[in-house]
């Protein structure tokens, strides 16, 4: 049976440019990517507008939800 590893914080620090901040999201994401899975999260943009169902990114093994 595989696995997948599930993350959920308050933000996703999706990858730009093959840049990411801070040290927790380095190492979620060197995790995710071994393992495969998706990170659940705020994606830090506000909008004004009622929340929507989670959109959904998906790069390599891991999946992005961020609402």
């Amino acid at each position: 049976m595989q696995s997948r590893l599930i993350a959920v914080s308050n933000r996703v620090a999706i990858p730009t440019a093959g840049k990411v901040a801070g040290g927790l999201a380095v190492g979620v994401l060197a995790a995710l990517a071994e393992q495969g899975g998706i990170w659940f999260g705020w994606s830090g943009r506000k909008t004004g507008q009622d929340p929507r169902d989670p959109v959904l990114e998906t790069r390599g093994r891991i999946t992005y939800a961020t609402i």
